[in-house]
């Protein structure tokens, strides 16, 4: 039956024939793209033919793989800071931005292992999230687990007093929940 959905009838003859596959782009820019190749660009024209010699390097396949791609020619790169969680489970805290205007996605915390024992939460650092509060314009929460919002506790006072937070509705009431009995227990240890 899946083959069946692959297959169309072509209109113009009297047999079934197969649907071309399109070919898509993906442009990482916030500017209009320009194609690769064209003037202005500063993406090289990619060679014909292959790349001599049978030992090819990884290099040489991602340069490939990027020339794929459209570049911008004008605007700022795209900045992607992991600050917590990277290459590991929980602790996921990140700020995706260029120069002066950031977004922090998550602030989570990850559970210590069996050898950091008497550590209950391990958190992002948030002295680099005091330092740049004035560069962060809005934080994303993408869902209500605790390695996503379990360091908003700590996060959010770090920030700027005008700072959004966003979420939907069910991930914003788990987070005042949250963030409530964290604050609650976190005090009463310090009494």
């Amino acid at each position: 039956m899946a083959a069946l959905n692959a297959i169309s009838v072509c209109p113009h003859k009297l047999f079934w024939c197969q649907p071309k596959p399109r070919k898509r782009f993906i442009s990482c820019c916030v500017s209009t793209p320009s194609v690769k190749g064209s003037r202005g660009s500063k993406v090289p024209r990619r060679r014909s033919g292959r790349t001599e010699g049978a030992g090819k390097s990884m290099e040489d396949s991602v340069k490939r793989k990027m020339e794929q791609f459209y570049e911008g020619s004008d605007g700022p790169p795209l900045r992607i800071l992991p600050i917590g969680g990277l290459g590991e489970i929980g602790m996921n805290c990140m700020l995706v931005g260029n120069f002066d205007r950031y977004i922090l996605i998550d602030a989570g915390v990850m559970f210590p292992d069996y050898d950091e024992l008497g550590v209950q939460k391990i958190i992002p650092d948030t002295t680099f999230i005091k330092k740049w509060s004035h560069k962060i314009e809005a934080v994303i929460i993408t869902h209500g687990h605790e390695d996503h919002i379990g360091a908003l506790p700590w996060v959010i006072p770090a920030l700027d007093s005008h700072t959004p937070i966003f979420a939907s509705s069910f991930t914003m009431e788990v987070c005042d929940y949250h963030s409530m009995n964290s604050l609650n227990s976190f005090y009463s240890m310090l009494t």
